[in-house]
């Protein structure tokens, strides 16, 4: 790109219009990157495989604690609107049917990575920090391990964890739910 070149960034509402006219087809997988729209990876079984087993596992052991989201936007700010692989939400009596959650409603973010480990630790990782995300998980099916991160500060985190099959992790806000490392890395 040029020198003299710009980008234009979309904003949530704008992407919402592309759908709503067919611009957007509702079968691409797409998400709202820093007013990107950025085509998704294609979820392979190990991956669909992974992100159940977290959602049967975090269903069960939040209870009442939070509502679990799979694959559903959270809109970060105008220019962020990432589809998660599962977001532990804060309850809400409406479980969030008059607008999707915003930043202050998340507990805790997973990406399941396989062929998107660099992206979703560096852009997203980037991201979700700046936006204040306490905490993320990636579950890296490559090196089959788990990285925590905790307590965002600018575009990254303070304290990171490798966790390996046999380790157990619980969410920094929901203690009580703790699982075993080997149901996110099958």
């Amino acid at each position: 790109m040029s020198p003299n070149n710009t980008k234009r960034l979309f904003t949530f509402d704008e992407c919402l219009r592309l759908a709503e006219t067919g611009i957007l087809s509702p079968y691409e997988r797409v998400e709202l990157i820093a007013g990107e729209i950025i085509v998704m990876s294609p979820i392979s079984p190990r991956h669909g495989v992974a992100v159940d087993r977290a959602t049967r596992v975090m269903v069960r052991l939040a209870g009442d604690h939070a509502i679990v989201r799979t694959h559903g936007t959270v809109v970060l700010d105008r220019f962020a609107a990432p589809q998660p692989d599962l977001a532990l939400l804060r309850p809400k009596l409406d479980e969030y049917l008059r607008r999707n959650p915003s930043a202050e409603d998340i507990l805790l973010i997973l990406e399941v990575a396989e062929s998107s480990l660099d992206y979703d630790t560096t852009t997203k990782l980037s991201l979700y920090a700046i936006l204040g995300i306490p905490e993320y998980w990636v579950a890296d099916l490559r090196n089959r391990r788990l990285l925590v991160h905790l307590r965002p500060q600018g575009d990254k985190y303070t304290s990171v964890a490798e966790l390996r099959p046999g380790n157990f992790v619980a969410p920094q806000l929901l203690q009580d739910c703790v699982i075993p490392v080997d149901l996110l890395l099958p």
